[in-house]
């Protein structure tokens, strides 16, 4: 136990020792940054030692020494951060204590820029999957903290290159006043708004011959011809009885590797993936074209061999890349990965960690290859808008981009720096093994080619939020599972199904598409009313017509019969008496009534819209009493009135439920010229129930002949001009006019009878 004594022991005097390094010096106004940016470096790995201390007393120790150096780790100093120190999670969404530690180099020349500048600065770790919800989530609280509470918005943040555009439009970023002319800066619009920190490139990394193994595989993976050569290679090397080979290895976890996987084998197919149109910026991933290189690898993802058994050629776990990429380093599992260029120092470091130290036992088994087409990425640095600090936060940003230790730093691991002359490979040359070492230098040679030709994705500011949401992600993972499931029918399916996922958050006539989809049965039910009322509002306006003719045809009706009426008075006053004259007068004097009380009559139906009921019997009756009054002033020295009309069928039951005096003056005009028709027999008309076609039904008029043949009056009794005035009225009221027929009656003693019947349609109820 003298052993964990001492080394307690050993803490407390570090402590000591850093405090003592705090306190001496006058305090001084500092001012405070803070930057969040992703880790470069490899975890550490524990030692024995380090198991046996408590957490508690690493996090003190590593505060105090960043404290000497005016830097405070957020990630072991905020509570619930700290919590997460302890998580091991291989894609690390949030950094572990074991990543935070290998941050060392970086730590130290963040330290640097504090103490020349006299800034206390703030670091805190994260990932690419936290950084835009952290920082939407901390802006969005920022007015919402209580006074004097600590600023938890930072200052500067790395962040990927493909999503500078949305931060610009956001107004998240500031954009830089006075750019340095020795740093290439980048522009939107010609706004200098971030600057270049790294530049990421992916390869095909594969091993010649795997670790445990004397035998290596034929070097037929080093210059394929296309995705075909690659998939042939790898068939060879599979099938290989004497040497067989594990898979190949494409993961498809659910990270925005899907996306940055996927998309370079449509370029490969020989088409963009994004297309410009006049709509806008969508995709055609679900193309045949589009899905050449697809539709190979899936055919081609499990073979037969000569035995008959089924061998896998392409192996796609649901596993995150890094997982894939421990997986690929132990040189077991998998022959060949595709991974960013950073991978070939963390490889190079774990196998002479594990495998073997020499630098050359590296290169006979290692191998790197191009990519038929391949994406390239990077970070940048970028300083969010309403900074305190904009100077110092811009020259922090400048330091971070341009200093040559900190980029000495990234260069080591991989990450390529944008603003260094030859991006850092001079420097992950040496490490890799110097000029004098071959594989490092095709190492080398292959990543500049990769870094001149790959291919960055269009600018787009709905990257971030849109394009990696994780529903795009999601509909990709399913993807890539039928991809690896071998149907190429179900790749195109769910290639469309990913497409109009894509399309729907960039192009806005798919999104306009998908939300009538979604609210066709509200639109539906709103066309439906639309439709309706525009079906009721028309018949509105020709029921509203139908009323302005009947009211017209009801004053030319009531002119007719009162003009007519007065000019045969004042013909016939001239040769009677004046008695007779007197009952002329009377006559007169009735019919003036009868015809103002049926006007009136009709009037109040078109301000009750029709909507008014009487009984059959009693219109029939007005009508005629009606037509007698207006006979005897036409013909004052004829006979007696005639008789009534008959009522068959019972319809004294019945009512006309729409326009009843506008029936009542049809039925007047048809009494009158039955009774001043010499051949007709106005004594003897009959009425009844008449069904027509249609539910058409309303009410027959018979009136019988008087013997005289009626084939020379087709209208019956009515004047041609009178029938023309009925039907108006007749369709006004009812939207039908009115039938005359010739018929023939069975009268007395079994003979028939002629007569002439008019059909009158009228809406009838019981």
């Amino acid at each position: 136990m003298m052993w964990k004594a001492l080394i307690i022991s050993l803490f407390v005097l570090l402590e000591a020792s850093f405090s003592a390094a705090e306190s001496g010096g006058p305090a001084k106004d500092k001012l405070r940054l803070t930057i969040w940016i992703i880790p470069f470096e490899p975890p550490t790995e524990p030692i024995h030692l380090e198991e046996n201390i408590p957490l508690k007393d690493q996090l003190s120790w590593f505060n105090r020494k960043q404290a000497a150096s005016n830097l405070t780790v957020l990630n072991t100093t905020v509570d619930w951060m700290v919590d997460q120190l302890v998580v091991w999670n291989s894609e690390f969404n949030l950094p572990n204590w074991s990543l935070i530690c290998g941050q060392e180099k970086t730590l130290k020349a963040l330290g640097q820029f504090a103490k020349e500048n006299n800034v206390d600065l703030r670091v805190r770790f994260l990932t690419w999957k936290t950084i835009i919800s952290g920082l939407e989530n901390e802006l969005s609280s920022r007015p919402k903290r209580a006074l004097g509470e600590i600023n938890r918005v930072p200052d500067v943040v790395q962040i990927g290159s493909t999503w500078v555009p949305y931060f610009a439009e956001k107004k998240i970023l500031l954009p830089a006043e006075n750019p340095s002319g020795k740093l290439s800066w980048r522009k939107i619009d010609d706004v200098p708004v971030s600057l270049p920190f790294t530049i990421d490139v992916r390869l095909m990394f594969y091993w010649k011959k795997l670790p445990g193994s004397s035998k290596p595989f034929r070097d037929i993976l080093k210059n394929p011809s296309g995705w075909q050569g690659i998939v042939d290679a790898l068939s060879e090397l599979v099938l290989d009885e004497d040497n067989p080979a594990p898979p190949m290895v494409m993961p498809v976890g659910l990270t925005f590797n899907l996306f940055h996987d996927f998309v370079p084998l449509v370029w490969a197919s020989g088409v963009p993936f994004f297309v410009e149109t006049i709509f806008g910026t969508r995709t055609n991933m679900s193309d045949q074209v589009s899905l050449r290189v697809p539709y190979l690898i899936s055919q081609n993802a499990t073979t037969i061999g000569e035995n008959g058994l089924s061998y896998r050629i392409v192996s796609f776990p649901e596993m995150n890349h890094e997982t894939a990429a421990r997986h690929f380093m132990e040189g077991i599992d998998y022959v060949a990965i595709i991974q960013p260029a950073a991978f070939i120092a963390r490889w190079r470091q774990n196998f002479m960690q594990y495998v073997s130290a020499s630098p050359e036992a590296f290169w006979d088994c290692a191998g790197m290859t191009l990519l038929p087409a391949t994406f390239k990425g990077g970070t940048d640095l970028m300083v969010v808008n309403g900074t305190r600090e904009k100077r110092m936060a811009f020259r922090l940003a400048r330091f971070l981009a341009n200093d040559d230790e900190h980029s000495a730093v990234a260069a080591e691991n991989g990450y390529l720096p944008a603003q260094n002359s030859d991006f850092g490979l001079g420097v992950l040359l040496d490490m890799l093994g110097g000029s004098s070492c071959k594989g490092a230098k095709n190492a080398i040679g292959l990543i500049r080619t990769a870094m001149k030709e790959g291919r960055e994705y269009a600018c787009t500011p709905e990257w971030p939020t849109r394009m990696e949401s994780i529903e795009v992600l999601e509909a990709m993972q399913t993807l890539w599972r039928r991809i690896g499931e071998g149907d190429t029918e179900l790749v195109r399916e769910y290639a469309g199904k990913a497409e109009m996922m894509i399309n729907s958050r960039i192009y806005w006539p798919v999104s306009l598409w998908l939300l009538v989809k979604k609210l066709w049965p509200a639109i539906s039910l709103i066309l439906a009313l639309a439709f309706l009322g525009l079906y009721l509002h028309s018949r509105k306006i020709t029921w509203r017509n139908r009323l302005l003719r009947i009211a017209v045809d009801s004053l030319r009706r009531r002119d007719y019969v009162l003009v007519s009426r007065a000019g045969a008075f004042v013909s016939d006053c001239q040769q009677v008496s004046e008695r007779e004259c007197g009952e002329f007068s009377e006559y007169l004097h009735d019919l003036r009534t009868r015809t103002l009380r049926l006007e009136e009559n009709i009037r109040k139906d078109l301000e009750h819209f029709g909507n008014r009921r009487f009984p059959v019997s009693n219109l029939i009756h007005e009508a005629w009493e009606n037509a007698a009054s207006q006979h005897r002033i036409s013909y004052p020295s004829g006979a007696d009135d005639p008789k009534r009309p008959v009522i068959k069928d019972d319809l004294d039951h019945l009512k006309i439920c729409r326009m009843p005096y506008v029936f009542v003056g049809i039925l007047q005009d048809w009494f009158y010229n039955c009774m001043k028709n010499d051949l007709y027999m106005s004594d003897h008309i009959e009425i009844r129930l008449w069904h027509g076609k249609r539910k058409n039904h309303g009410l027959a008029i018979y009136s019988l002949c008087s013997g005289t043949s009626v084939h020379d009056q087709p209208l019956g009794p009515l004047p041609e001009k009178v029938f023309d005035l009925m039907c108006e009225l007749s369709k006004a009221a009812y939207g039908r006019t009115p039938i005359i027929k010739e018929i023939e009656m069975p009268g007395e003693n079994n003979t028939a009878q002629k007569c002439t019947v008019i059909y009158v349609r009228a809406p009838l109820i019981g």
